[in-house]
Protein backbone atom coordinates (compact mmCIF):
# COMPACT_ATOMS: atom_id res chain seq x y z
CA UNK A 1 0.00 0.00 0.00
CA UNK A 2 0.91 3.56 -0.87
CA UNK A 3 2.39 5.80 2.00
CA UNK A 4 0.88 8.64 0.40
CA UNK A 5 -1.97 10.12 -1.04
CA UNK A 6 -1.33 12.12 -4.65
CA UNK A 7 -3.46 14.57 -6.28
CA UNK A 8 -2.07 15.26 -9.14
CA UNK A 9 -3.22 18.48 -11.39
CA UNK A 10 -2.14 19.45 -15.09
CA UNK A 11 -3.75 22.15 -16.68
CA UNK A 12 -6.24 19.85 -18.31
CA UNK A 13 -8.25 20.21 -15.28
CA UNK A 14 -9.08 23.73 -15.61
CA UNK A 15 -11.01 23.08 -18.99
CA UNK A 16 -10.27 23.56 -22.59
CA UNK A 17 -10.48 27.06 -22.73
CA UNK A 18 -8.32 28.07 -19.67
CA UNK A 19 -5.69 25.43 -20.81
CA UNK A 20 -5.86 26.95 -24.53
CA UNK A 21 -3.92 30.19 -22.57
CA UNK A 22 -2.20 28.45 -20.23
CA UNK A 23 -0.70 26.67 -23.29
CA UNK A 24 0.66 30.13 -24.45
CA UNK A 25 2.10 31.16 -21.13
CA UNK A 26 6.10 31.03 -20.44
CA UNK A 27 7.30 27.81 -18.10
CA UNK A 28 8.13 30.40 -15.23
CA UNK A 29 4.84 31.92 -15.60
CA UNK A 30 3.39 28.51 -15.46
CA UNK A 31 5.22 27.62 -12.56
CA UNK A 32 4.17 30.26 -10.52
CA UNK A 33 0.42 29.64 -11.71
CA UNK A 34 1.08 26.38 -10.54
CA UNK A 35 1.72 27.36 -7.30
CA UNK A 36 -0.92 29.60 -6.48
CA UNK A 37 -3.15 27.17 -7.92
CA UNK A 38 -2.39 24.52 -5.60
CA UNK A 39 -2.43 26.89 -2.51
CA UNK A 40 -5.64 27.56 -3.61
CA UNK A 41 -6.53 23.51 -4.23
CA UNK A 42 -5.30 23.00 -1.14
CA UNK A 43 -7.45 25.36 0.83
CA UNK A 44 -10.57 23.52 -1.28
CA UNK A 45 -9.48 20.06 -0.05
CA UNK A 46 -9.27 20.69 3.36
CA UNK A 47 -12.18 22.48 3.76
CA UNK A 48 -13.87 18.97 1.86
CA UNK A 49 -12.60 17.32 5.08
CA UNK A 50 -13.79 19.67 7.32
CA UNK A 51 -16.90 19.15 6.12
CA UNK A 52 -16.70 15.30 5.61
CA UNK A 53 -15.37 14.68 9.36
CA UNK A 54 -17.41 16.97 11.03
CA UNK A 55 -20.74 15.23 9.07
CA UNK A 56 -19.25 11.83 10.58
CA UNK A 57 -18.13 10.17 7.59
CA UNK A 58 -15.28 8.52 9.30
CA UNK A 59 -17.28 7.28 11.68
CA UNK A 60 -18.94 3.61 11.52
CA UNK A 61 -21.74 3.05 13.86
CA UNK A 62 -22.45 -0.64 13.31
CA UNK A 63 -18.53 -1.00 15.42
CA UNK A 64 -18.89 -2.05 18.74
CA UNK A 65 -16.39 0.75 19.61
CA UNK A 66 -19.60 3.04 19.26
CA UNK A 67 -21.21 3.63 22.56
CA UNK A 68 -20.50 5.08 26.38
CA UNK A 69 -17.13 5.57 26.82
CA UNK A 70 -15.82 6.52 23.94
CA UNK A 71 -13.53 9.32 23.15
CA UNK A 72 -12.98 11.70 20.35
CA UNK A 73 -9.46 10.92 18.25
CA UNK A 74 -7.44 13.37 16.26
CA UNK A 75 -8.24 11.32 13.20
CA UNK A 76 -10.12 13.87 11.57
CA UNK A 77 -7.38 16.41 12.35
CA UNK A 78 -4.69 14.39 10.79
CA UNK A 79 -6.28 14.16 7.79
CA UNK A 80 -6.86 17.71 7.32
CA UNK A 81 -3.81 18.84 8.00
CA UNK A 82 -1.05 16.25 6.54
CA UNK A 83 -1.71 18.01 2.85
CA UNK A 84 0.57 19.99 1.26
CA UNK A 85 2.08 20.57 -2.18
CA UNK A 86 5.31 19.83 -3.64
CA UNK A 87 7.34 22.06 -5.95
CA UNK A 88 4.81 22.77 -8.89
CA UNK A 89 6.46 22.36 -12.33
CA UNK A 90 5.45 24.08 -15.66
CA UNK A 91 2.95 20.94 -16.06
CA UNK A 92 1.23 21.27 -13.20
CA UNK A 93 1.17 20.79 -9.21
CA UNK A 94 0.74 17.79 -6.89
CA UNK A 95 -1.02 17.95 -3.73
CA UNK A 96 0.46 15.01 -1.50
CA UNK A 97 -1.00 13.74 1.83
CA UNK A 98 1.89 12.66 4.05
CA UNK A 99 -0.19 10.01 6.00
CA UNK A 100 2.60 7.43 7.11
CA UNK A 101 1.89 7.06 10.58
CA UNK A 102 -0.79 4.61 10.45
CA UNK A 103 0.25 0.89 11.04
CA UNK A 104 -1.87 0.57 7.43
CA UNK A 105 0.87 2.19 5.91
CA UNK A 106 -1.75 4.87 4.30
CA UNK A 107 -4.35 6.51 6.83
CA UNK A 108 -6.12 8.13 3.65
CA UNK A 109 -5.36 6.01 1.46
CA UNK A 110 -7.00 2.94 3.18
CA UNK A 111 -9.86 4.52 3.76
CA UNK A 112 -10.33 5.87 -0.03
CA UNK A 113 -9.35 2.11 -1.26
CA UNK A 114 -10.00 -0.32 1.46
CA UNK A 115 -8.04 -3.52 1.47
CA UNK A 116 -6.51 -5.69 3.90
CA UNK A 117 -4.27 -5.12 7.07
CA UNK A 118 -2.00 -7.40 8.02
CA UNK A 119 0.16 -8.22 11.07
CA UNK A 120 4.01 -7.69 10.89
CA UNK A 121 5.91 -11.01 11.67
CA UNK A 122 4.50 -13.65 13.88
CA UNK A 123 2.87 -10.61 15.58
CA UNK A 124 -0.91 -10.40 16.15
CA UNK A 125 -3.07 -7.40 15.65
CA UNK A 126 -5.16 -5.58 18.02
CA UNK A 127 -8.31 -4.56 17.37
CA UNK A 128 -10.49 -1.98 19.79
CA UNK A 129 -13.98 -4.19 20.49
CA UNK A 130 -15.08 -1.70 23.12
CA UNK A 131 -15.51 2.16 23.41
CA UNK A 132 -13.25 2.80 25.32
CA UNK A 133 -10.26 1.51 23.43
CA UNK A 134 -11.64 3.17 20.80
CA UNK A 135 -8.21 4.81 19.20
CA UNK A 136 -6.02 4.00 21.80
CA UNK A 137 -3.13 1.34 21.43
CA UNK A 138 -3.06 -1.41 24.14
CA UNK A 139 -0.47 0.09 25.77
CA UNK A 140 -2.81 3.54 26.32
CA UNK A 141 -5.77 1.78 27.62
CA UNK A 142 -3.71 -0.27 30.21
CA UNK A 143 -2.22 3.05 31.20
CA UNK A 144 -5.79 4.36 31.46
CA UNK A 145 -7.82 1.44 32.76
CA UNK A 146 -5.42 -0.94 34.26
CA UNK A 147 -3.72 -4.29 33.47
CA UNK A 148 -5.44 -6.62 30.50
CA UNK A 149 -5.12 -10.41 30.13
CA UNK A 150 -5.44 -13.32 27.33
CA UNK A 151 -8.10 -15.72 28.27
CA UNK A 152 -6.28 -19.58 27.80
CA UNK A 153 -6.96 -20.68 24.37
CA UNK A 154 -9.21 -17.43 23.50
CA UNK A 155 -7.76 -14.64 21.27
CA UNK A 156 -8.78 -11.75 22.74
CA UNK A 157 -7.49 -9.41 25.59
CA UNK A 158 -9.97 -9.03 28.17
CA UNK A 159 -10.03 -6.41 31.51
CA UNK A 160 -12.39 -8.76 33.45
CA UNK A 161 -15.25 -7.05 33.20
CA UNK A 162 -18.29 -9.50 32.88
CA UNK A 163 -20.90 -9.04 30.30
CA UNK A 164 -24.90 -9.09 31.02
CA UNK A 165 -24.82 -12.96 29.73
CA UNK A 166 -21.76 -13.63 32.30
CA UNK A 167 -19.19 -13.78 29.88
CA UNK A 168 -15.68 -11.52 30.32
CA UNK A 169 -15.64 -8.92 27.71
CA UNK A 170 -13.12 -8.44 24.73
CA UNK A 171 -11.74 -5.70 24.92
CA UNK A 172 -9.50 -6.33 21.83
CA UNK A 173 -9.44 -8.66 19.78
CA UNK A 174 -6.02 -10.63 18.13
CA UNK A 175 -6.31 -11.21 14.59
CA UNK A 176 -3.61 -11.97 11.98
CA UNK A 177 -5.10 -9.57 9.36
CA UNK A 178 -8.59 -7.97 8.84
CA UNK A 179 -10.23 -6.86 5.57
CA UNK A 180 -12.22 -3.04 6.08
CA UNK A 181 -14.31 -1.77 3.20
CA UNK A 182 -13.72 1.51 1.46
CA UNK A 183 -15.36 4.53 3.17
CA UNK A 184 -17.80 6.55 0.93
CA UNK A 185 -16.84 9.67 0.54
CA UNK A 186 -13.35 9.32 1.87
CA UNK A 187 -11.75 10.56 -1.56
CA UNK A 188 -12.67 14.41 -1.98
CA UNK A 189 -14.40 14.49 -5.50
CA UNK A 190 -12.61 15.36 -8.44
CA UNK A 191 -15.31 18.28 -9.56
CA UNK A 192 -14.03 19.83 -6.04
CA UNK A 193 -10.32 19.74 -7.13
CA UNK A 194 -11.38 20.72 -10.79
CA UNK A 195 -13.24 23.80 -9.75
CA UNK A 196 -10.52 25.12 -7.26
CA UNK A 197 -8.21 24.89 -9.67
CA UNK A 198 -10.18 26.42 -13.08
CA UNK A 199 -10.77 29.29 -10.42
CA UNK A 200 -7.11 30.21 -9.55
CA UNK A 201 -6.41 29.76 -12.80
CA UNK A 202 -9.24 32.34 -14.54
CA UNK A 203 -7.77 34.42 -11.72
CA UNK A 204 -4.20 35.04 -12.56
CA UNK A 205 -5.06 35.02 -16.05
CA UNK A 206 -6.76 38.02 -15.73
CA UNK A 207 -3.78 39.30 -13.68
CA UNK A 208 -1.30 38.27 -16.08
CA UNK A 209 -3.32 39.83 -18.66
CA UNK A 210 -3.89 43.30 -17.22
CA UNK A 211 -0.11 42.70 -16.84
CA UNK A 212 0.72 42.70 -19.82
CA UNK A 213 -1.86 45.39 -21.15
CA UNK A 214 -1.31 48.04 -18.71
Amino acid sequence: MSAVTNIRVTEDTAGRTISRVLASLQPEQMREMNRIAGERTIIAVKEYYLRFGAAGGWENRALPTHGPGRERTRFSERIVNEWNQVIPDSAGFTLVHNDTSDASGSILGHKIRGGTIRAKKAGMLTIPNVPEAHGKRVAQFKAQFGMLFRPKGRNFLSDGKKLPDGRIRAVYVLKKEVTQAKVPGAKVPDQIVSDAAAAAYAERIDKVISEDNP
